[in-house]
């Protein structure tokens, strides 16, 4: 008797069709295209290389861990941790300063379209020891792409100085600041009325040692030892008295008045003295053998 032919199961269906599933919320979609963020690296061979959580998924937890930790740095650490993909704190500190805020997705595209951060993943962070740098190690890291000119300004006037007197400023503003400043710092400037006239130095005078006098005041019971000067200097005959325009300000209303009198002065540096109340706290500040996690930001 002849075979009968085989028939395929009626409950069995073969489908070649690829669909790619969202391990968070389980959404699955016929195209990963304006679903997924692509991963350069290639760790997720089975979807195609395209991260395995939606990016509906992965702006919600942006937004939770954002809010959990009050910073968008670390939501976006702990984002791209899970997604695998590079973490540096200087990228993410040039997407803030174009764009106003970086989220994963900004990271992710720049990462897939940059050359230099391709193939990597988030073990590249770890082990270039990028979680553990600080503030002034990024700055530090920027400010040696400068060109050698600019890095020879920044150390001259450094050195000149005594001190960086740009601590603080966004980095394009240091690398103009420092720059500009070294200009005054030239052979034959006393000759120079124009470059004289645009030295506006200013004196914040509170006639004590303040920081010093303010860990005392709120930490140390008002007891007060070598803060209190009760100097009699006056800064505005000490400026005429070298040559150059001295201004006082003893009150809020008077200060744009004051600067622009020492815009005015053409001929000569000008030096403005505030006069503070030694009482006046500034913050924020840190407690004696505090850390960072113990800012201050109002009494």
């Amino acid at each position: 008797m002849p075979r009968k032919p085989k028939t395929a199961d009626a409950d069995i269906i073969v489908s070649d069709k690829k669909s790619y599933k969202c391990l968070c919320c389980g959404k699955e979609y016929d195209s990963p295209i304006g679903h997924f963020y692509k991963n350069s690296y290639g760790n997720w061979k089975a979807n195609d290389n395209y991260t395995p959580i939606c990016k509906e998924c992965v702006t919600e937890m942006f937004e939770k861990y954002s809010r959990m930790y009050e910073s968008d740095r670390t939501a976006c650490i702990i984002l791209c941790h899970i997604l695998d993909i590079p973490f540096y704190n200087s990228l993410y500190d040039s997407i803030v300063q174009s764009s106003g805020t970086c989220t994963p997705g900004k990271m992710s595209r720049i990462v897939l379209n940059q050359r230099q951060f391709q193939m990597q993943t988030f073990s590249n962070t770890l082990t270039n020891g990028e979680l553990n740098k600080n503030a002034l190690d990024v700055r530090d890291e920027k400010e040696q792409k400068w060109s050698k000119a600019e890095i020879q300004a920044k150390d001259d006037v450094i050195a000149i100085v005594g001190y960086d007197p740009f601590e603080g400023h966004a980095e394009n503003d240091r690398r103009y600041l420092f720059s500009d400043l070294i200009k005054y710092f030239e052979d034959g400037i006393e000759d120079d009325p124009y470059k004289l006239s645009q030295i506006i130095q200013v004196v914040i005078n509170n006639h004590v040692l303040g920081m010093v006098r303010q860990w005392q005041t709120l930490f140390y019971d008002h007891r007060y030892s070598n803060t209190v000067l009760n100097d009699k200097v006056d800064f505005v005959k000490l400026a005429e008295a070298m040559g150059a325009v001295g201004i006082r300000v003893t009150k809020k209303e008077e200060i744009a008045a004051a600067f622009e009198e020492a815009k005015k002065n053409t001929k000569a540096p000008t030096v403005i003295e505030f006069i503070i109340d030694p009482e006046e706290m500034v913050y924020p500040m840190i407690k004696p053998g505090g850390t960072l996690e113990d800012m201050i930001m109002d009494c």
